[in-house]
């Protein structure tokens, strides 16, 4: 009998422990299973807290060309990063936030306005007044405008010139835009330049257009799919030079086109004189530089870079091209080119050459000169400069067999501050 007993406690022990043992795995594995919950709400957090950081960061940098660049203060970006959780704005929303503010610190601090809502403040003449002839100090430094690299024939007065920046999703907010005013007006140095109405930081003013804007900023000249009228070219300029001497607007939501609107942002100043001479851009729901830019009734003018030189491949032997150099223009130029073959980003940006030599070359004559060979490059580089121009030619993909190259014309502009 105390036997049995002994054996029945056995049991029940082992009853208890096997118990025991099971409810603890399953508390470690709740807890195994808690935890890893808690690592992977984790993993999910810093993922989403890693792309917030990239997103804001992105959107901070994009900004930072709109405010500090343009000399409008800006909060760090520790303060932008807490602003956008606090406020909850969407993103678009949130941006227009910032830069308002930053543009109202400048009014309410009383510190200096920015010279231009666009970094081509340069371009800004420095005397408003629109006599016949323009004086030399009219010009920033007394910096003459230049008409050499490009074709301006196909410009109308009434057209718009363009500068957009589409490198990021807030690209929407770095732009200008500008109205073609005067396609002669004259210099007191005799010569003639196109001027330009523009609003900027410092008002309503007269501008110009010359290659060293298109070249710095990438400038671009549009045309009214169909054909601006007379009449509707003169209301347009009538309506722009209305608002010459107004202030500059911040207020990149105003949809205010009536001519007697006290304030402008560029892009809304010509988007309202186009509606003002009934020529029509298109029924927009903004007027930012993207809206012009993207508008169907909208078309690029043309506006070719001359070209000076015209490279062909007249065929290789076993160490080297021939190269045929043909100047189109009808002065004599010295033409400079790399002896071997090189990169083609090298040829294009003419830079990191150290085998060039040079050869005189009479207008409309062609000169045939040999490029050697060389370790994996792929390119010959050709160029001539006038006045603080470089005109490049490069070409690549070469072939022996069809004597075919493809060839490419750039202009290297001065880069003048």
């Amino acid at each position: 009998m105390r036997f049995i007993k002994k054996y029945v406690v056995l049991f029940f022990a082992l009853i208890f422990c096997m118990v025991f043992s099971s409810v603890d795995r399953l508390k470690n594995q709740n807890t195994l299973i808690g935890n890893a919950t808690q690592i992977r709400r984790a993993e999910i957090a810093n993922r989403t807290n890693k792309a917030n950081h990239i997103k804001l960061k992105k959107y901070y940098m994009d900004i930072y060309a709109e405010t500090i660049m343009k000399g409008f203060p800006l909060c760090s970006f520790e303060q932008f990063c807490a602003l956008y959780e606090e406020m909850q704005l969407n993103d678009s929303d949130f941006i227009k936030y910032i830069i308002c503010q930053s543009h109202n610190a400048i009014n309410t601090n009383g510190i200096s306005q920015a010279s231009s809502s666009s970094e081509d403040a340069k371009y800004i003449l420095l005397n408003q007044n629109n006599n016949m002839i323009t004086s030399n100090s009219a010009f920033n430094n007394n910096y003459i405008p230049t008409y050499y690299a490009f074709d301006y024939s196909h410009i109308k007065e009434g057209d718009v010139i363009i500068e957009f920046d589409d490198s990021g999703s807030i690209g929407t907010y770095v732009g200008h835009a500008a109205i073609v005013y005067d396609l002669d007006k004259k210099m007191e140095n005799g010569d003639t330049y196109i001027q330009t109405i523009e609003a900027v930081a410092s008002g309503i003013k007269f501008g110009y257009l010359d290659d060293s804007r298109i070249l710095e900023f990438k400038a671009e000249v549009y045309s009214l799919d169909s054909f601006l009228s007379n009449e509707q070219i003169n209301k347009i300029k009538f309506f722009a030079e209305e608002q010459l001497g107004k202030p500059y607007s911040y207020d990149y939501a105003s949809q205010d086109f009536d001519i007697n609107t006290d304030s402008w942002y560029c892009s809304e100043l010509v988007y309202a004189a186009y509606r003002y001479s009934g020529a029509d851009i298109g029924e927009l729901t903004r007027a930012w530089p993207t809206d012009l830019k993207n508008s169907s009734n909208l078309k690029p003018a043309s506006v070719p870079i001359l070209r000076g030189l015209e490279i062909t491949n007249n065929g290789g032997s076993f160490a080297c091209w021939h190269i045929a150099v043909t100047n189109t223009g009808s002065q004599p130029i010295t033409v400079n080119y790399n002896t071997k073959m090189c990169f083609k980003n090298d040829a294009k940006d003419w830079k990191n050459l150290s085998d060039i030599e040079q050869f005189s070359l009479a207008g409309k004559t062609k000169k045939v000169v040999d490029v050697y060979f060389n370790f994996f490059a792929d390119a010959v580089a050709f160029s001539f400069m006038h006045e603080e121009y470089i005109y490049v030619s490069y070409g690549f993909l070469l072939e022996a067999q069809y004597s075919s190259m493809v060839s490419f014309n750039e202009v290297i502009g001065p880069n003048k501050t």
